[in-house]
């Protein structure tokens, strides 16, 4: 496909994205904001995701998600197997405009000294249900707190008034 310059609209495509892209303060109110997103695993070419809160604190850049291990819970061995996480949140607004941040990195357990700020960011901002989603007794459930250790973080805004279209 060509576009008027005569090129491979390569160059096009590339400022749409950069017009599109989230700057880092855009990133953090988006992300502080909002409190669920979606949290991806893997393990070699399978993948396992689930919706989750989660608690933001733009100041030091801390996501951190509480997860909870049932008896039978799958979660444990994927998250020993994955290197690498996926965390997306998104929102879809009236006239088909949204917006999306995706962050990668190592999820890490934190340690009693990092889990009163895990405990402060989820408490501003997680979005928890009043369902228990494993549903297994609370008192067979097992609670652990982690950190995104973020490698990469993209925020895009999904608009009908951006230059080209």
């Amino acid at each position: 496909m060509e576009s008027k310059d005569g090129g491979s609209g390569e160059r096009r495509i590339s400022s749409v994205r950069d017009e599109m892209e989230m700057s880092k303060e855009e990133r953090d109110d988006f992300l502080r904001d909002h409190g669920a997103g979606v949290l991806s695993l893997a393990h070699g070419s399978e993948s396992y995701a689930f919706p989750v809160s989660y608690g933001y604190d733009p100041s030091d850049e801390l996501l951190c998600v509480m997860l909870g291990y049932a008896p039978e819970s799958e979660k444990r061995g994927w998250l020993r197997e994955t290197e690498n996480a996926t965390f997306v949140v998104h929102e879809m607004y009236d006239g088909l405009e949204a917006a999306s941040v995706v962050l990668r990195g190592a999820l890490v357990e934190v340690g009693e000294d990092e889990a009163a700020a895990c405990y402060d960011a989820m408490s501003d901002n997680a979005a928890f249900t009043a369902l228990h989603e494993s549903g297994a007794l609370l008192e067979n459930t097992e609670y652990v707190v982690y950190r995104l250790d973020t490698d990469t973080s993209v925020g895009r805004r999904f608009e009908h008034d951006i230059e080209g279209f």
